[in-house]
C-alpha cells in the first residue's frame, strides 16, 4: 500500500500537468476562433496535426528520461543523470533543426497530407500562414526538448510536485497570449502562443532540475556518510 501511494504521489502531478496543458490549449483555440477568419482557423487546425506529428520525438524523450533517471537514482549514480540530460538536449536540438528545415521547404507537401489542393480554394493562403506558424514553432521547438527533458528528470528524481509549477507558468503565458498578443497582433500573436508558454516554463524547470540534482547528490552523500 505504501508503495502504491508513493507511485500515485509521483504520477498525480504529471496527470495534473497534462490537464493544465489541455486547458491552456483550449484557451488558445478560443482566441483563434475569435479572429473570425476561416483561413486562420483552418490553418491552425491543420498545423496542429502537423505539429503533433513533429513533436513525437520530443514526447518520447520524457518517459525515457524518467525511466533512465529513476534507475540511476536507485543505483546512486547521479553523475549519469547529468550525462542523460545532455544527450536528451542534444537529441532535441537535432530534431528541432529537422523541424525548421521541414517547415521551410516542405510546408505545402505537409499541408497536402490533410487538404485537397484542388478542392481547397484558400490552399495557397493557408500554406503562407502555415509556413509562418510552423517556422515559429520550429524555431522555438528546442525549448520543448529542454522542458520535457528537465521536467521528467525532476520526476525521475522524486520531485514531481515541483513540475506542476512549470505547467502553471505555461498556463499563465497562454492566457497572456490569448488576451493580449492575439488581439494586438492577430495571427502573429497566435504563432507565439506556444513559444511564450515554453519560455515561461523553461525559466523554472531548467534551473529547477539542476537544483534538484544538487539536492539529490547531497542527500545521497549524507546517506553514504551515515
Amino acid at each position: 500500500t505504501k508503495c502504491a501511494l508513493h507511485l500515485l504521489g509521483n504520477g498525480f502531478p504529471l496527470a495534473l500537468q497534462y490537464c493544465i496543458t489541455f486547458v491552456g490549449t483550449t484557451i488558445m483555440q478560443i482566441a483563434i476562433n475569435g479572429l473570425k477568419e476561416a483561413v486562420y482557423v483552418n490553418t491552425v487546425a491543420v498545423c496542429g496535426k502537423i505539429n503533433s506529428m513533429m513533436n513525437c520525438t520530443f514526447n518520447a524523450i520524457g518517459p525515457t528520461m524518467a525511466s533512465f533517471v529513476g534507475q540511476n537514482v536507485g543505483a546512486k549514480r547521479p553523475d549519469r543523470v547529468r550525462s542523460g540530460l545532455f544527450v536528451g538536449i542534444l537529441i532535441s536540438a537535432v530534431f528541432s533543426a529537422i523541424y525548421i528545415l521541414m517547415a521551410l521547404f516542405l510546408t505545402p507537401q505537409m499541408m497536402a497530407l490533410f487538404l485537397d489542393r484542388a478542392k481547397e480554394p484558400l490552399f495557397n493562403d493557408m500554406v503562407t500562414y502555415a509556413r509562418q506558424y510552423l517556422m515559429t514553432m520550429g524555431a522555438f521547438s528546442i525549448l520543448i526538448g529542454l522542458i520535457i527533458s528537465h521536467r521528467f528528470t525532476m520526476q525521475g528524481m522524486g520531485f514531481a510536485k515541483l513540475a506542476i509549477i512549470s505547467g502553471i507558468l505555461e498556463l499563465c503565458a497562454r492566457l497572456l497570449t490569448a488576451y493580449v498578443l492575439v488581439p494586438l497582433f492577430g495571427f502573429t500573436g497566435v504563432c507565439f502562443g506556444s513559444p511564450a508558454a515554453w519560455i515561461f516554463a523553461s525559466c523554472f524547470v531548467v534551473p529547477g532540475a539542476y537544483i534538484c540534482l544538487g539536492r539529490l547528490k547531497k542527500k545521497q552523500q549524507a546517506q553514504l556518510a551515515a
